[in-house]
């Protein structure tokens, strides 16, 4: 396989192709309206509605009325 006698550039383009068709992946699976949840760490699990999607960042709305600014790979759907 050709990616053993890579160099250290060779294999950082690799990587960036990935992250960016990973992240393209991700965003594909939501659209606005979607129930989701994440991880939001020591606050625990967030539940919340997908009201706006960008690039980057999707806007969760949870049902007290805080706003999150999530990337799409940390989202779940709820089922």
């Amino acid at each position: 396989m050709w990616l053993r006698t890579a160099n250290k550039q060779d294999v950082s383009q690799v990587l960036e192709v990935a992250r960016a068709q990973q992240e393209l992946l991700s965003r594909i699976d939501f659209k606005i309206g979607d129930e989701v949840w994440f991880d939001a760490g020591k606050r625990g699990i967030v539940n919340g509605t997908i009201t706006k999607t960008s690039t980057k960042l999707f806007k969760v709305l949870t049902p007290t009325g805080l706003q999150w600014s999530v990337a799409p790979n940390l989202l779940n759907k709820k089922s």
